[in-house]
């Protein structure tokens, strides 16, 4: 594949849906699988309406990492490329170089490392195979991984790195296998981004609250832990419980930030132009290929697109360092950083395409 130049954010949307499009469908060259591929993927479509109904998915579902990336997908990296923003003076601080070892729970279609890797090639850091900066991935359902693969991979190659991709730890597949990593594995940074599903309070609310603790011991001496929380009441609740477990514990400080100036994420309500091409391309698809009602009917398309939305409860942790010295050495080489990579506050070099309405 040629190296393109990515500045927008339809740029990104496209990788996402050419890795569907030529990647996860084009590998297979039969109709018959090509049914059953379209086939999986409309069930898969009809299960993920159970989250605007405020109920848990079945993830494990056949094409249920395809159906989940052509709604949700870039929405959630936006979310966090939008955190990483937000806070990336305390990302230098904890790392001045510009490399980080990373954690993310619940990885889903890797929207969190695609975030990752466009936050920093809009900063301009060093995303190469010898660069230190890594993703550790920690997921349960071999269905969204898939997806993340032909997802990462693709923008891997057009940003000519290599830091997408997925680590995945041998048998570390659930929160509650975290104690199982080896001791060397530590971290800059934790990312629970839209993890958890549905816990009503009890046992499983606990075992779940042990896990992110487990995690969060991993973290290095300022360390940070994003939390990204749907706005939904069992899951802000659960959050909640989580946040009063820290504060017990002590050792953790919550960062507040305003919005940075001249930050540019797609507006709320701003239509993902190639992921709803992409998904009409599958409609017509199982049309030709004889499914009766085909994939995401165009009617319902033109009342329910993919959009971007704001649907998330930002919460940052840092984990205390008592060392005042180290501290202050790296605040001041953060800022020496942030000096170079943004003079005279420049906007993000990612931007909302101009005709998108961001």
């Amino acid at each position: 594949m040629e190296h393109r130049t990515v500045t927008t954010w339809t740029d990104l949307e496209s990788l996402v849906a050419e890795a569907l499009i030529e990647d996860s469908y084009g590998d297979f060259d039969s109709d018959v699988v090509r049914r059953r591929y379209l086939h999986e993927l409309k069930v898969a479509n009809e299960q993920l309406l159970r989250l605007s109904a405020g109920l848990d998915v079945d993830y494990s579902l056949p094409r249920i990492g395809e159906a989940y990336a052509l709604w949700y997908h870039m929405r959630r990296v936006a979310n966090v490329f939008e955190a990483f923003s937000w806070f990336e003076e305390d990302l230098l601080r904890l790392s001045p170089s510009g490399q980080w070892r990373v954690i993310d729970i619940g990885a889903g279609t890797g929207a969190g490392s695609m975030a990752l890797a466009a936050w920093m090639h809009s900063r301009s850091f060093s995303t190469a195979r010898k660069a230190q900066t890594r993703v550790v991935t920690i997921e349960r359902e071999g269905a969204m991984l898939e997806a993340a693969d032909f997802i990462l991979r693709r923008v891997a190659r057009t940003l000519g790195n290599e830091l997408p991709l997925l680590g995945l730890p041998k048998n570390v597949r659930r929160l509650s296998d975290v104690v199982h990593l080896p001791a060397y594995e530590v971290y800059e940074v934790a990312l629970f981004s839209t993890t958890f599903d549905h816990l009503t309070a009890g046992a499983l609310r606990d075992e779940a609250i042990g896990g992110i603790l487990a995690v969060l011991e991993r973290l290095l001496p300022d360390g940070l832990a994003f939390f990204l929380v749907p706005e939904t009441e069992t899951k802000l609740s659960f959050f909640r419980e989580v946040q009063e477990s820290l504060r017990e514990r002590g050792g953790w400080t919550r960062l507040r930030k305003d919005m940075p100036a001249g930050l540019q994420v797609p507006a709320p309500g701003t239509v993902q132009q190639e992921i709803a091409t992409a998904r009409s391309y599958f409609h017509r698809q199982g049309l030709q290929l004889g499914l009766p009602s085909g994939i995401f009917p165009p009617q319902r398309e033109r009342e329910y697109p993919p959009v971007y939305r704001n649907d998330v409860t930002v919460a940052v942790f840092r984990k205390d360092d008592t060392d005042a010295l180290s501290r202050n050495i790296r605040r001041r080489l953060a800022r020496q950083v942030m000096s170079r990579i943004d003079p005279g506050g420049a906007t993000l070099p990612i931007k909302p395409d101009a005709t998108a309405g961001g």
